[in-house]
């Protein structure tokens, strides 16, 4: 755990092979790819949260909610994903990637994360009326840099 209460997750690929890249954030483009194949974005959840969050989950892969709560002057160097995932007692839970290209860790993603995830619980807050409670949201943030983030 780490800022606001999120999760890192330290992505690290390579680009392996000769051929030349035309994306300008090769990491990003392909996190992005992986997280919005259902089956993709379920193993990594269930690999990467806490176990007393997966524990809570019932079978079934999580469900792309369509929505970014990146603010428009850094989509450039974010992205993001919400995913709905049901839980064994029938409620819905929420987790929120952020996909963050950055080289160094930042002391400011813990503000930014908790402005995304009030947007991701005012866009999902329709459920509460059911159940009389919010919904859960995890965050989780994936950061590429070489820089152990200590949070």
């Amino acid at each position: 755990m780490s800022a606001a209460g999120a999760i890192l997750l330290r992505a690290g690929f390579s680009r392996r092979g000769g051929g030349e890249m035309k994306l300008q954030r090769p990491h990003d483009e392909f996190f992005k790819a992986l997280l919005d194949e259902p089956g993709t974005a379920g193993a990594l959840l269930r690999e990467r949260l806490p176990a007393e969050v997966v524990d809570t989950f019932a079978e079934g892969e999580p469900q792309l909610v369509p929505e970014s709560f990146v603010l428009p002057e850094l989509q450039e160097h974010q992205a993001d994903r919400l995913f709905r995932v049901q839980r064994k007692d029938g409620s819905a839970a929420y987790v929120y990637c952020l996909i963050e290209h950055k080289s160094s860790p930042d002391s400011g993603i813990g503000l930014q994360l908790l402005r995304y995830l009030t947007d991701a619980l005012v866009k999902v807050s329709g459920e509460a009326e059911h159940s009389g409670r919010l919904p859960i949201v995890v965050p989780l943030v994936v950061y590429n840099g070489t820089v152990r983030w200590g949070g």
